[in-house]
């Protein structure tokens, strides 16, 4: 069986550079998709 749970959230923000460094500090993981408007995060 497989315990692992996920969460999907999805936000708008302002300035996508700087949400991808803040949340890639916060998990200590960089996202696994980003494109111009978007970042498919870890």
């Amino acid at each position: 069986m497989n315990d692992k749970k996920r969460l999907h959230i999805h936000m708008s923000v302002d300035n996508i550079e700087q949400s991808i460094a803040f949340y890639s500090t916060q998990f200590q993981a960089e996202p696994t998709k980003i494109k111009e408007d978007y970042a498919q995060c870890w």
